[in-house]
């Protein structure tokens, strides 16, 4: 695996990625978006294809399936680069034709481990040709090569003589062998008798016509009804990808902010009649993370102290606390208003095919990555990182009575 194509709308992503591939001695090319991901693809071949998720306009699913789509760009192996999780998700991947996933939060042992997947299918699907078996008969010093053979047996001295027919079988291998027409059994065998013989294949195409036809006509039945049902799922799938990719747009929240109030609560509002008027059923995951902010310690007038955010350039390494404790950040990522709270009971209620789940991951699972190396960071460079990693994100978990 020599050249890869990174596809991710952020920068930290791509060049977090490429340094690990290039430590591979892996040549890297890289793109901000699906769109652009197709164009490079006109032109180029690479041996793997890194896909973030998330990304605006066409997202990692629909580039993936407009790549595979492509006769030219279909057997390049798609690996989805994202912080999404869950065998859900991997399912709906892997469907689409992507061929692994590799958390962007992974470490990497965990890129050698996809690439070492990548290898062992590339050479599973290099398929061995049938060898065909050259037979070479030799008589009176002359090597006759043919592929029947016809008018000529062995003598009992091993000898070539024109007494009888002598052909080539082919067994379902593809090699070709040489067998002998006489049979050690004498005369008892049946398939020397050409009545028993036509006997036999007459038996047995009365057995496959009262099998085929059955099975014909039920095959008729099934398969225009499963590939109906195929269809509806691959639609009711684009749809809820649709919707959970629009939802997750919207859904970072400020410093200081409850995260399961105002926007997210109106977004949640709109959304659960609509998903119920879709015949949704299932569950709607709210994921709380929040950012692990740089804060400074402030005096005030009364000689308290508290936690502020500091001047934008000031440096990182002279922060007075960066982030909170786990239980603090567990705690924070799912506080919710009084009125969410109302909203979530009546909800139980008025939607009871659809399960509203709010899971705290604090700051466990950033989307965006903090810079690693510290030196010239400055407080605001950190927190804007800290302030898009404060998030809710939705995940449609749909039940198989959805489809």
């Amino acid at each position: 695996m020599q050249e890869a194509l990174i596809v991710d709308d952020s920068k930290t992503a791509r060049a977090i990625l490429r340094n690990k591939l290039v430590k591979k001695n892996i040549s890297v090319a890289m793109v901000e978006s699906g769109e652009e991901a197709l164009v490079y693809l006109r032109e180029n071949h690479p041996d793997v294809i890194f896909m973030d998720h998330m990304m605006p306009g066409m997202d990692g699913f629909d580039a993936v399936k407009a790549i595979k789509a492509n006769p030219k760009s279909s057997s390049i192996p798609i690996v989805m680069h994202t912080t999404k999780q869950g065998d859900i998700y991997i399912g709906q991947a892997k469907a689409l034709g992507a061929a692994d996933i590799l958390p962007k939060q992974g470490t990497d042992q965990d890129l050698v481990k996809v690439l070492d997947r990548l290898r062992a299918m590339e050479a599973d699907s290099v398929t061995t040709q049938p060898q065909v078996e050259i037979v070479s008969l030799v008589k009176n010093d002359n090597q006759i090569l043919q592929d029947d053979i016809d008018d000529a047996e062995f003598s009992d001295t091993g000898s070539l003589t024109n007494a009888e027919t002598y052909k080539p079988e082919r067994p379902s291998n593809g090699l070709a062998m040489v067998t002998s027409p006489h049979n050690d059994g004498g005369d008892d065998d049946e398939t020397s008798d050409p009545r028993v013989s036509f006997l036999g294949t007459y038996r047995q195409w009365i057995v496959a016509t009262i099998w085929l036809f059955p099975t014909l006509w039920l095959l008729w039945l099934y398969l225009p009804a499963q590939e109906q049902l195929q269809e509806d799922i691959i639609e009711k799938r684009g749809l809820y990808n649709t919707i959970q990719w629009a939802l997750n747009q919207q859904t970072s929240y400020d410093y200081g902010e409850i995260p399961n109030s105002g926007r997210r609560l109106d977004i949640l509002q709109e959304l659960m009649p609509q998903l119920a008027a879709a015949n949704f059923q299932g569950i709607l995951q709210m994921e709380g993370h929040v950012g692990e902010f740089c804060l400074s310690q402030v005096l005030l007038d009364d000689g308290s102290e508290i936690n502020m955010l500091p001047e934008f350039e000031l440096p990182v390494v002279e922060c007075t606390s960066i982030g909170s404790s786990i239980g603090q950040a567990l705690q924070l990522s799912i506080k919710e208003s009084p009125e969410f709270s109302r909203f979530l009971d009546s909800a139980k209620s008025r939607y009871p095919n659809i399960e509203i789940e709010v899971v705290p991951l604090g700051a466990s699972q950033p989307e965006f990555p903090y810079p690693a190396d510290l030196e010239g960071v400055t407080a605001g460079d950190w927190n804007e990182v800290a302030l898009a990693n404060n998030r809710v994100h939705f995940t449609l978990i749909p039940s198989s009575s959805s489809f």
